[in-house]
């Protein structure tokens, strides 16, 4: 049987409850953002660039949006289930849900050179470093 996660929530509540919110996010089976839409990320730094990558199941390159400002590249979207007429289901834990990622960039990027990639699933992203955050290798003579 599958219960679904604000179920476990409701019951653990009046146990947190004297703690207030000190706890969120230590137990990530508690966490809201734990069960978002981008299921999960992850940050590749090489010598010439950042590679971010996300699982995206279930979505469409036009449920996403891709934005960089300043040193903050955001990646936002929202799925969207469209039910067939007539459709009466008899128990749903699927629902309209948002989400969005945020990374703060201390290393120069050139975010105008930036790609991005949406195939199978899969949100990848290269964000170019700047000539003066890569190595330089200083000839000795």
């Amino acid at each position: 049987m599958l219960v679904p996660w604000s179920t476990i929530d409701r019951m653990f509540a009046p146990r947190r409850a004297p703690f207030g919110r000190a706890f969120d996010g230590f137990f990530p089976v508690f966490d809201k953002a734990a069960t978002s839409t981008a299921s999960s990320s992850g940050l590749e730094e090489t010598e010439d660039a950042f590679i971010f990558s996300a699982d995206l199941p279930g979505l469409s390159s036009d449920q996403l949006r891709v934005t960089f400002e300043g040193d903050l590249l955001t990646v936002s979207g929202e799925r969207h289930f469209d039910a067939p007429e007539g459709y009466s289901p008899t128990r749903r834990e699927r629902r309209h849900e948002g989400f969005e990622r945020r990374l703060r960039f201390r290393t120069p990027v050139v975010a105008k050179d930036a790609t991005a990639d949406f195939t199978d699933g899969v949100l990848t992203i290269v964000i170019p470093k700047a000539e003066d955050a890569k190595p330089l290798t200083i000839q000795v003579t």
